[in-house]
């Protein structure tokens, strides 16, 4: 062989494979590991184990909550659902669920045997009598009652109206709330679910009448306390919205799908400290791609709140950013897909939803794509606001000051996420 062209393969040789080996190179200054993965984010610290002594119960039992428990032949989907909460509660944590009747603000609360409590729920046997104010009645049942294996479960229509006296105190309605709420903010969470009820009394009538639980306690205990209320929605078949604040989640496990309609010009690399998770793309060539990069990544969104996980929330509210390229239209799906590859199965096992994404114009030896799902509130709170008729039980008055309060507690930046920089790393070859 010609002894200029042996010099010519040489040097090709030599610059094509200190080309490749330069991009991997700088993969520790990108914050990568030896394989070029990303390393696990010390500063998220995973959620410890449920740990739940008590489950206490606070009904509001005062004269505006009457409607929901009449005493009549046909119940109300308040008498159903709530008594099959209790009940599953008590099924899952026997001996641990306590029961309050609230019905004076003035008074303490009345504690009833559990049995007591759905019976009378179920009969309409309070006795109706008493006034209640909600910034009082949270005060009480928090101070009281929220400690670090408790949760509690606070059931009221949520109506801020005080005592006529007092009647001015509606205008600073978001402060009563934002002070009662501060003090335990960042050690416990709170939940808000809303649920809708025939209303049935003498001066009033509604079939669809709102009511709410507002859940406390230990982020992972009300994760608990979460799936029987979604078992008990399920089982009673009934509309229900929801609302988080505080909230935290563990890391969901997330991987890209190696051999699912990709642009197959790169190499899947695993990744230990992920569970085996593919979350390194390397070798990655686009001369024949028309310089972009396609694949799939499966997420278990499982843990997160129900409304967070529907197509129209993702599609608003999650965030791809990477530090060169251009991100393309990205498409979620929630598993199973059909066209899912055999060799994908076990991870997509793991999943409940797919992203696919395009990149174009990666000129970077390496890039780091971040995965985040921005919280934000769901507005039905506005939608079911009256502001003017406390006896309008189609909605509740003043709903948006009480769920403002919490907010401005919880939330004073609303800069909070669900999950934030789930990493991919994509090394040129």
């Amino acid at each position: 062989m010609n002894r200029n062209l042996l010099i010519v393969i040489a040097v090709f040789t030599f610059i094509y494979g200190c080309v490749s080996d330069n991009c991997k190179q700088f993969c520790a200054e990108n914050g990568l590991d030896n394989d070029c993965c990303p390393k696990i984010d010390s500063t998220v610290i995973p959620l410890p184990a449920t740990s739940i002594k008590n489950i206490n119960v606070f009904l509001e039992t005062s004269g505006s909550m009457h409607g929901y428990m009449p005493n009549s032949d046909l119940p109300t989907k308040f008498q159903i659902i709530i008594p099959t909460i209790l009940e599953r509660l008590n099924g899952r944590y026997e001996g641990k669920v306590n029961f309050y009747s609230i019905y004076n603000t003035a008074q303490p609360f009345q504690k009833l045997d559990l049995q007591q409590g759905r019976d009378k729920i179920f009969n309409g046997s309070f006795n109706w009598s008493g006034s209640t104010y909600i910034p009082s009645m949270l005060d009480s049942v928090m101070k009281g009652y929220l400690k670090n294996d408790n949760v509690n479960i606070f059931i009221s229509d949520c109506i801020y109206s005080p005592e006529n006296i007092n009647a001015r105190q509606t205008a600073v309605t978001e402060t009563d709330i934002w002070k009662t709420i501060k003090p335990f903010v960042g050690k416990f969470s709170t939940s808000f679910f809303c649920f809708f009820s025939e209303f049935r009394s003498t001066r009033l009538q509604s079939k669809n009448s709102p009511y709410y639980l507002i859940v406390q306690g230990k982020p992972q205990n009300i994760h608990e306390i979460e799936s029987v209320l979604y078992e008990s929605i399920k089982n009673t078949k009934q509309q229900f919205k929801e609302l988080y604040l505080g909230i935290k989640y563990n890391t969901p496990f997330y991987s890209v799908l190696p051999y699912t309609e990709t642009s197959a010009n790169f190499i899947p690399v695993q990744s230990m400290a992920f569970n085996n998770a593919f979350v390194s793309l390397q070798d990655i060539e686009l001369e024949n791609t028309n310089n972009q990069i396609i694949f799939w990544v499966g997420i278990n969104l499982s843990g997160l709140p129900k409304y967070a996980i529907e197509k129209t929330y993702l599609e608003n509210n999650l965030q791809m950013t990477v530090n060169d390229g251009i991100i393309g239209k990205t498409e979620i799906i929630e598993l199973p897909y059909v066209n899912i590859s055999k060799d994908d199965k076990e991870i997509a096992d793991k999943c409940t939803h797919m992203i696919q994404i395009k990149i174009n114009g990666l000129s970077n030896c390496v890039t780091i794509l971040n995965i985040s799902l921005k919280c934000t509130l769901s507005k039905w709170s506005s939608a079911l606001n009256d502001s003017i008729d406390e006896n309008n039980r189609e909605k509740t008055y003043r709903l948006e000051k009480i769920i403002s309060g919490f907010e401005q507690a919880y939330r004073p930046n609303k800069g909070e996420y669900f999950f934030e920089n789930l990493k991919i790393s994509l090394i040129k070859k």
